[in-house]
């Protein structure tokens, strides 16, 4: 039994995973899975879970906790996705017949404005997204995040944030998180380089590992409390799958430090990961992580504290013991980029949906409802 994660046990290469009365077992040999599977049911009642339904390329579907799982074992591809879920959540707020949105958020939109409305069911709404979000949906994460400050007193701001939400999981209703060997080799293609090139002189990591995280922060990206905002990804193989994304408990008052602090909170994120222990050689030391800014990688290498820097770098010290395993990364490479501030629909494609960046994606009915959302803050402001 894993000491971190109570329902994971492993033996040999074979893992078992029990949540509540579902389990799953899996493992390279059908043979050694058909006699554990006849061990365990001699001391528990149960029987095995056939797939929903088989497409005609031979790719299993089943539900796992009210996800969609498609898998391949010939083609080695896998994918989450929540379609069912969403069509679910859209029929209960009246959204089934939405039109869709390009991006999950809308650039400058203050979710504050319009004063408060009543029995408006929003913790029921921030409950089923961010279920959603956590599940497969890493791209809603920072909408979610923003959205659910409002689910005790929803202003008209906030719901209109959390409806924009629905739109947008409307068209992109079976996209989620994927598996297959050509995401993995394109994303060690992409990331063995700029490892390379950018931290050439890395002792930890000569090579990329499997397990890669980034993270990433937006400076005083909050219209209201003037925090940062963190954002976190874990990735493995190429497939994400942990994320995180997080208002930061102080006010910042630099780049450097709000980079600094959202380091600290990709740190936590990955140590609280019990399972990782059966995927990293050494389960005491943590992966590689890339970070955009040179600033905050330098201060955690520099044993120095100045004066600019000693009050966060006290309280973040964690940072420091964890120095060797900082890699730099461009900021249009930084995959945790979407999980901190609003982007634009084709960051949105090209960085978690596996499609190439297009302008022509972006409508035009969504483009001017960026920039009203731009001039009614500024309106605002004026008054």
């Amino acid at each position: 039994m894993n000491p971190h994660e109570p329902g994971l046990f492993s033996k040999g290469e074979m893992l078992l995973s029990i949540y509540v009365d579902d389990t799953m077992i899996s493992g390279p040999n059908k043979d050694d899975l058909d006699r554990e599977y006849a061990e365990i049911t001699k001391e528990f009642d149960g029987e095995p879970v056939k797939p929903l339904r088989t497409h005609p390329d031979g790719t299993e579907e089943r539900d796992l906790l009210g996800s969609v799982l498609l898998y391949n074992r010939e083609k080695r591809y896998m994918k989450i996705h929540m379609g069912p879920a969403i069509e679910k959540v859209l029929s209960k707020f009246n959204m089934k017949d939405c039109k869709g949105a390009a991006t999950p958020a809308v650039l400058n939109a203050d979710l504050s404005l319009g004063g408060s409305v009543e029995n408006f069911p929003m913790r029921q709404l921030c409950g089923c997204l961010n279920y959603i979000a956590t599940i497969c949906r890493p791209d809603i994460s920072f909408a979610c995040q923003r959205v659910s400050q409002f689910a005790d007193k929803p202003t008209a701001g906030a719901i209109a944030g959390g409806k924009r939400i629905l739109r947008y999981l409307k068209r992109t209703l079976e996209e989620g998180i994927s598996y297959s060997v050509e995401d993995e080799r394109e994303f060690n293609q992409i990331y063995s380089k700029v490892l390379q090139e950018h931290s050439p002189d890395n002792e930890t990591f000569t090579e990329l590992p499997k397990n890669v995280a980034f993270t990433d922060s937006d400076f005083a990206g909050d219209p209201v409390t003037l925090k940062s905002t963190s954002g976190s990804i874990l990735f493995y193989r190429g497939c994400p799958i942990v994320w995180k994304s997080k208002k930061q408990s102080i006010r910042t008052h630099s780049t450097c430090e709000s980079e600094y602090v959202s380091m600290y909170d990709c740190v936590r994120l990955v140590q609280g990961q019990g399972y990782l222990r059966w995927f990293i050689d050494n389960p005491t030391e943590l992966p590689l992580i890339f970070c955009d800014n040179q600033s905050a990688i330098a201060l955690s290498k520099n044993s120095i504290t100045t004066k600019k820097s000693k009050h966060f770098a006290l309280r973040y010290m964690l940072v420091k013991d964890f120095h060797k395993n900082f890699g730099f990364c461009p900021t249009d490479l930084n995959l945790s980029d979407p999980l901190t501030k609003p982007l634009s629909a084709a960051k949105y494609l090209q960085m978690f949906h596996h499609q190439k960046s297009d302008d022509s994606l972006v409508d035009e009915d969504e483009e001017e409802d960026c920039y009203f959302a731009v001039a009614y803050r500024v309106n605002f402001e004026t008054l």
